[in-house]
């Protein structure tokens, strides 16, 4: 009985070592074949990770600490690691992100700890957006802050709403769409802002995407109130 169960504990072993291995050669062909790598190439990677996110996690922390990594082994490892959706993986994508002077690894960073979550990973890109002056940058924070559902950065996306829908009219449905019904309050009360940018986008993202029903009394109320263009409500 004892021979049969180190048995099959070895080949337990041997079988996760193998898959380790096997993600190891995914990832490096990945970096290898760069924007010419198939689609196949990234869902195989990310079927491996899913099937043991904790055991893929700690290869890939092994893997990002090496220091004589390529700023696109770097960048691919990082993305890899925030597949394993791992907290554990949290300190050490924060450690790379505020050392890395590549904007790619850093890019990479924000991402993979958005897509992990929680209270450490949401502070910090709040930091960041907090340092952050360029406008495409700040937008795709406040976008990975949105797909967190990050309640402490809703006060940030009013930026958004400020912006010019004729020229960034996606950037609101990006940014509230992921954000979701949290983000419905701060929606009702910019519709009667003194700015038409953001009644506009207000009213957008309630009316046409969100369709929150929460809305309908402040927006017939609004409705009124914009006497000189009601457009924005159709």
């Amino acid at each position: 009985m004892l021979i049969l169960l180190v048995f099959i504990v070895d080949n337990q072993c041997m079988a996760m070592d193998i898959k380790s291995k096997s993600l190891v050669v995914n990832i490096d062909k990945l970096c290898a074949m760069g924007r010419n790598a198939p689609n196949s190439l990234y869902e195989s990677i990310s079927d491996k990770i899913d099937s043991n996110p904790s055991e893929a996690a700690s290869l890939l922390l092994s893997k990002v600490k090496d220091t004589k990594l390529t700023e696109i082994k770097l960048a691919i490892y990082v993305w890899a690691l925030g597949l394993t959706r791992d907290s554990k993986a949290v300190n050490e994508l924060i450690t790379i992100a505020k050392k890395t002077k590549s904007k790619l690894v850093k890019d990479n960073c924000l991402r993979a700890l958005a897509t992990i979550g929680g209270n450490k990973a949401g502070y910090f890109l709040l930091f960041t957006l907090d340092k952050t002056k360029d406008k495409e940058m700040r937008f795709n924070i406040l976008n990975s802050l949105s797909q967190m559902q990050f309640k402490p950065a809703l006060p940030k996306t009013k930026e958004v709403l400020k912006q010019d829908p004729s020229q960034y009219y996606w950037h609101s449905i990006f940014v509230f769409g992921k954000m979701g019904d949290i983000s419905v309050p701060l929606l009702i009360r910019s519709m009667s802002s003194k700015y038409r940018n953001v009644r506009l986008n207000a009213i957008n993202v309630l009316g046409k995407w969100l369709i929150s029903p929460k809305s309908a009394k402040a927006m017939r109320k609004q409705y009124w109130k914009e006497n000189t263009d009601y457009s924005c409500f159709f």
